[in-house]
């Protein structure tokens, strides 16, 4: 009898956790997702998938209805996974070093077709501010049930 697959990439989720000007830490991308008024579960479905396949799997698997890519490269280290058809866009980068860790920097819910290059550029802030005393890293809770 053959022992069962390990379906399991061995990556895991991350996010950027930051202190707000009282000292308290917040976690910017979670409180997007968490927005009134905008239902992220297409997100959570797409960053599930993207921890299931791993990298660069997910980079070459996720398409949208017509084949085109749902991750695609904003500059140098960011990228953004597009959650067709909602309205999300989550900003992250991948460190495949001896931990396989995909750290998610920035979410939008896009209003308008045209995706705003300041999203990325914010992006690119939120990752320059990890360092220490600055903004560090922290596991997403995946919502349960």
């Amino acid at each position: 009898m053959k022992a069962p697959r390990d379906l399991s990439s061995g990556w895991i989720t991350y996010e950027v956790y930051q202190k707000d000007a009282n000292g308290q830490y917040t976690s910017p991308f979670s409180g997007a997702l968490a927005v009134p008024g905008s239902i992220p579960t297409q997100a959570i479905t797409k960053m599930r998938m993207v921890q299931y396949l791993g990298w660069p799997e997910a980079k070459r698997s996720l398409k949208d209805n017509y084949g085109h890519p749902l991750i695609v490269k904003k500059d140098k280290v960011i990228w953004l996974l597009k959650c067709k058809p909602s309205c999300w866009r989550l900003y992250f980068y991948v460190c495949d070093g001896k931990e396989k860790r995909i750290i998610y920097v920035h979410a939008i819910c896009k209003k308008a077709d045209a995706e705003d290059p300041s999203d990325a550029t914010e992006a690119r802030c939120v990752y320059d501010g990890i360092r220490p005393g600055g903004s560090a890293i922290t596991l997403f809770e995946f919502p349960t049930g």
